[in-house]
């Protein structure tokens, strides 16, 4: 009985290790059929997603495989496999079917971006355009603005904090002044429209620098950039303020990006 049940055993192994054999090469074969066919990617959808965040995306295609790589790199530029400056971001595969899959796009900055499938270092698929990175300007935020006005020192007292922007104001809204500070001493200008053409030089006119905290309606553009008016906002840009009762131009010092 004790050899019978040994044999049985041996059997078992031996059946089980058989089944093992057939199921790998099956496999192998199974794989080698589906590889033999070039994958081809038709879609994204969707094909416009928010910046700076991780998405799910469904990729729909033909002929898709497990184990391929999905790269995305900004449109129109070269795509070199390997090298770490050309800019391309990988994105995470998962295969559903022959025809779909989904991609696990890393956070991107805005703009629009080709797509590149790749399976063992060689290009399968290549769809241009395919994805593109865009904030969503329909959502204002608010942004505290730091303006350094120069004003004829007999304006000065026209400033004043309440004072809001009436001049084609932002569709979120309008700026307004917050805070006030008056530089002590004056500065020397230049009125250009009166200079010397040839020795770019002209009448001088004395004027104070006004300090301004401002809160700004702001949407982002499509550049993922925050803008008032059409125009950015951010430090070294200008910024104009236009009340009922005057006109103000500055430069941009400082702003509180919004989260």
């Amino acid at each position: 009985m004790i050899v019978n049940a040994v044999r049985r055993l041996h059997w078992l192994d031996g059946l089980l290790s058989v089944l093992l054999v057939i199921a790998i090469v099956g496999s192998l074969i199974g794989y080698r059929a589906l590889s033999g066919t070039q994958p081809k990617v038709d879609a994204l959808q969707p094909a416009t997603i928010r910046p700076a965040a991780t998405t799910r995306v469904r990729l729909l295609g033909r002929d898709l495989r497990p184990f391929v790589q999905v790269f995305l790199i900004k449109a129109g530029a070269p795509f070199v496999l390997h090298d770490p400056g050309a800019g391309y971001q990988l994105a995470t595969f998962f295969l559903k079917s022959a025809r779909e899959g989904e991609i696990e796009t890393p956070a991107l900055s805005s703009g629009l971006y080709d797509l590149y499938l790749y399976d063992q270092g060689q290009r399968m698929a290549m769809l241009p355009a395919a994805l593109r990175v865009q904030a969503d300007a329909s959502r204002p935020a608010t942004m505290a603005a730091t303006v350094r006005f120069y004003v004829p020192s007999e304006m000065v007292r026209l400033i004043r904090v309440g004072d809001r922007d009436q001049r084609t104001p932002s569709p979120a809204g309008a700026a307004e002044i917050r805070g006030l500070t008056a530089r002590l001493g004056e500065s020397e200008t230049v009125d250009f429209r009166k200079a010397d053409r040839y020795w770019f030089a002209g009448p001088k006119t004395r004027s104070h620098a006004v300090d301004a905290t401002l809160v700004v309606p702001v949407t982002r553009d499509e550049a993922g950039a925050w803008t008032y008016k059409g125009a950015p906002v951010r430090a070294g840009e200008d910024f104009t303020l236009e009340t009922t009762r005057y006109v103000v131009s500055g430069i941009t010092l400082d702003v509180d990006i919004p989260k």
